[in-house]
């Protein structure tokens, strides 16, 4: 039986609550984005120039509805880039390939996720992410391909 082995699991970071965080928007994201309508993200503390390109946050469709694994599939791509909280906003990074693992059927509640940039080059990075349930289980993984395309402000 599936419960006879050991079970080991990424435990949830510690951050402040979602109504403690800022609204992901056009103005602090510097772009509108259409998914905005459909989920609300709550970034935990994100400043550029941080010394890692770890992103923490908050996750919820703006309705409240429950979330599936296509929601998980969903918000594992909806949050701002990671490494804008190394780099600041540095233009559009679309994903080029994104895989996710979900793990887990998420309990009602906020999501929490922790993304964060292990590599960069070339004007490609990698952000790994991981998703946890308002109960601290683990309810998905990602790993993601991204471009970084700089904007003419840039």
């Amino acid at each position: 039986p599936a419960n006879a082995f050991p079970r080991i699991q990424i435990e949830p970071p510690f951050m402040p609550p979602p109504e403690e965080c800022a609204k992901r928007s056009a103005e602090n994201q510097g772009v509108e984005l259409s998914i905005q309508k459909r989920v609300d993200v709550r970034v935990a503390g994100m400043e550029s120039d941080s010394d890692t390109s770890d992103l923490y946050g908050w996750i919820k469709f703006s309705d409240s509805a429950p979330v599936d694994s296509l929601g998980l599939a969903l918000f594992s791509d909806a949050f701002p880039p990671s490494i804008f909280s190394k780099l600041g906003r540095v233009g559009w990074v679309p994903t080029v390939e994104i895989t996710v693992q979900v793990r887990n059927l998420p309990k009602a509640g906020w999501i929490m996720g922790h993304f964060f940039t292990d590599d960069l080059q070339n004007g490609s990075m990698i952000e790994t992410g991981r998703l946890w349930d308002s109960e601290g289980c683990l309810v998905a993984q990602s790993r993601q391909l991204a471009l970084i395309k700089q904007t003419s402000e840039n």
